[in-house]
């Protein structure tokens, strides 16, 4: 079953505020990871369910933090997310990958996560003071920010080609 978000509009323009989205120019197929961690589930790998459990739990406390508009709290549960997920496979995350993710971290992003392409893709990360600062370092780094707003309206169709 789906259930809304209940997020305050003040917190949604935080949240786009301080959520910086960098594409890493690093791809791979994701069939990779996830076969690994679909062979871990039916093999009823105790560390895999039990991470997925934490997974759940963080999951829900997410959505009760963004719902409160503690956007700290949000922050710091995509790290423990992020942590928690790298502990199911050695194959869900990069040197390269990680070594962007600890300089974000240690230049004031709360937390982040890796999204799409099989561990490389986008570093998605939460910065609640100066996110200008870090948008800056992590451009520096050679990261290309993607520009994002959230939308409520659904999908369109913005352009039809056939």
């Amino acid at each position: 079953s789906v259930t809304p978000v209940d997020i305050p509009y003040e917190t949604i323009y935080e949240l786009e505020r301080n959520t910086l989205l960098f594409y890493t120019g690093i791809t791979r197929e994701s069939s990779y990871v996830l076969s690994d961690q679909k062979k871990a589930c039916e093999n009823e790998n105790e560390k895999v369910v039990d991470n997925l459990m934490k997974i759940k739990e963080i999951g829900i406390a997410t959505r009760n933090a963004l719902e409160e508009g503690d956007l700290d709290r949000f922050g710091r549960m995509l790290d423990d997310h992020w942590r928690v997920k790298k502990a199911m496979s050695d194959k869900i995350s990069l040197k390269k990958v990680e070594e962007l993710y600890e300089y974000a971290m240690n230049n004031g992003a709360l937390g982040g996560k890796i999204i799409g392409a099989g561990g490389g893709g986008f570093l998605m990360v939460y910065c609640s003071e100066n996110p200008n600062r870090l948008r800056a370092l992590l451009r520096e780094k050679g990261l290309k920010e993607m520009r994002f707003r959230f939308d409520f309206n659904g999908t369109k169709t913005i352009a039809n080609f056939f």
